[in-house]
């Protein structure tokens, strides 16, 4: 993207990256490992998930990925600059004081030619929802009227439906 605005990238090999609101860790965690000369920060608000990751990046010998337990409207970034800011998913369904404050961290705190990703999920979590309330009435469509009548019925209609699902996606 940065190339389609006449501008050289910054390689990722050796920048610095911070994602805010690491979540789960997995992506910074894998970006530690496969760019070991790259500088990674991750900041979240649990601190369990932080030390977690912690612990992980210790265990692993990641010497290049810190991580901070903190709410990025007190965090005070400074002089620093990021060749890279990640947001994903946090922009979506937070207090626009948040939001504001992400856009506010990207203006201020981007290294020239850097890059900004943020993701929108415009459903938060309400398409996998979606797609269970689906299946659910899906497996209730064929039931008989009288049988619609009753709630054990119904869930049990239901748990069978979820015991095709996990034959069908074992190890999930």
């Amino acid at each position: 993207m940065v190339r389609l605005f006449g501008s050289p990238p910054v390689a990722p090999a050796k920048s610095r990256i911070v994602e805010l609101a690491v979540g789960r860790r997995a992506n910074l965690l894998w970006i530690a490992r496969t760019l070991p000369d790259a500088e990674c920060l991750g900041i979240d608000p649990v601190a369990d998930g932080i030390r977690e990751a912690q612990k992980f990046s210790r265990d692993a010998q990641l010497n290049n990925v810190c991580f901070q337990a903190c709410d990025l409207l007190d965090r005070d970034f400074g002089d620093e600059r990021f060749d890279h800011i990640i947001n994903h998913g946090l922009f979506t369904g937070v207090p626009e004081a948040v939001q504001e404050r992400i856009l506010w961290i990207c203006a201020d705190h981007l290294a020239t030619n850097g890059t900004v990703f943020i993701s929108y999920n415009t459903l938060l979590g309400c398409g996998i929802r979606q797609s269970l309330r689906e299946l659910f009435l899906l497996e209730l469509a064929g039931m008989l009227q009288e049988d619609l009548q009753s709630s054990q019925k119904q869930l049990e209609r239901i748990q069978a439906g979820l015991a095709k699902l996990k034959e069908a996606m074992p190890g999930v």
